[in-house]
């Protein structure tokens, strides 16, 4: 019995040897590896593992999918009509304006006292006329929320409709963005 208990502790010693071994090949390895990235610098390397915890956190992270470029497109249709001149839709141009603004007949009026022409559009009053009162950042994208078809219409320079998803959740999403300056 003695015997086995001592080839026991000489297994178990022969063990911590292999294994001790084994774990400093490991962390010569590993420095060795170190060493390789940073003798190469800053070249975009790609480093491969077979690891199942690096595959694993690597899904996780969303590192090995595959972007689809897709881009946030205009909210706005082409037209002859500038954006801020739209008045019911697409192609129609706001009004002209009315001498003196409608409050008085005649002639219009000259000087300081006179009205200033400004074309009635949520469009003009946000996205040009708020600009005058140093608006915070994205102001001049935040415009009336729906168009009610035949009652109103507005246009929205610098809104998007978004696009750019992730292939993991495409969509089909039906939401206005502003992109970031």
């Amino acid at each position: 019995m003695n015997q086995n208990i001592n080839n026991q502790i000489s297994n178990r010693e022969e063990n911590k040897t292999v294994n001790h071994n084994v774990m400093n090949n490991m962390m010569n390895e590993i420095e060795n590896l170190k060493n390789n990235l940073n003798n190469l610098g800053s070249n975009n390397v790609v480093v491969a593992s077979n690891t199942v915890e690096k595959v694993n956190n690597d899904l996780k992270n969303n590192v090995n999918i595959i972007h689809v470029a897709r881009e946030n497109y205009p909210v706005d249709k082409n037209s002859e009509v500038p954006l801020h001149e739209r008045w019911n839709d697409v192609d129609t141009m706001a009004p002209p304006p009315v001498p003196n603004g409608g409050l008085f007949s005649g002639p219009q009026a000259m000087g300081e006292y006179s009205s200033i022409h400004v074309t009635p559009t949520a469009t003009n009053m946000i996205h040009n006329n708020l600009r005058s009162a140093n608006p915070p950042p994205g102001a001049t994208e935040q415009y009336p929320g729906t168009n009610r078809l035949g009652n109103n219409y507005v246009a929205m320079p610098g809104v998007y409709w978004y696009a750019d998803t992730h292939p993991v959740n495409k969509g089909p999403f039906e939401m206005k963005v502003t992109e970031r300056k």
